[in-house]
C-alpha cells in the first residue's frame, strides 16, 4: 500500500514538473516571438522612412521630430497618405527604373510577409494577421505589393 501511495505521489510530482515545464516554454516561446516580431516593426519602419523619401521628396521637419520622439509609425502613415489607387502604375514605373526603390519595396514586402507568416503561426494567428493588415504597416504592404504585381493572380 505504501508502494503504492508512493508512486502516485511520484507520478502527481512528475505531471505537476511537466505541466510546469509546458508552462516555460510557451513564455520563452511568446517572449521569442514578441522579439522577433518587435525587430520586424523596426525594420518595416525603417524601410518606410526609406519607401516614402523615394515617393516625395520634401518630408517635413516635423515628421523627423516626430520620429526621433518615438513615434516610430509617422512615415509608415505619411507614406500610405502619399499612396492612392491612381499611383499604382506609378510605383511600379519607379519599381522597374529604379533599382534603389525596387529593393526598398521588396524588403518592406518580404519583412512584412514574414512578420505575418509569424503572426499566422500562432493560436491567435488569424485575428492578429487581420489586425495588421488593416494597419498602416499593413495598408503599405498591399498597396505596394498590389502595385508591383505581387498580389495578383
Amino acid at each position: 500500500m505504501r508502494q503504492m501511495l508512493t508512486i502516485a505521489e511520484t507520478s502527481a510530482q512528475v505531471e505537476a514538473r511537466i505541466v510546469e515545464a509546458h508552462a516555460e516554454i510557451e513564455e520563452a516561446d511568446r517572449e521569442n516571438f514578441t522579439r522577433r516580431v518587435a525587430l520586424l516593426i523596426e525594420s518595416l519602419n525603417s524601410t518606410a522612412i526609406d519607401v516614402t523619401k523615394l515617393l516625395s521628396n520634401d518630408v517635413t521637419d516635423s515628421d523627423w521630430n516626430a520620429y526621433l520622439k518615438g513615434d516610430r509609425g509617422v512615415f509608415t502613415r505619411r507614406a500610405v497618405r502619399l499612396l492612392d489607387a491612381g499611383e499604382a502604375r506609378e510605383i511600379l514605373r519607379h519599381y522597374n527604373n529604379d533599382p534603389e526603390f525596387g529593393d526598398q519595396v521588396n524588403r518592406y514586402v518580404h519583412d512584412f510577409e514574414g512578420m505575418l507568416r509569424n503572426v499566422l503561426a500562432t493560436r491567435a494567428g488569424s485575428a492578429l494577421g487581420v489586425t495588421l493588415l488593416s494597419s498602416d504597416m499593413g495598408k503599405l504592404y498591399v498597396a505596394l505589393a498590389q502595385a508591383i504585381e505581387r498580389l495578383r493572380a
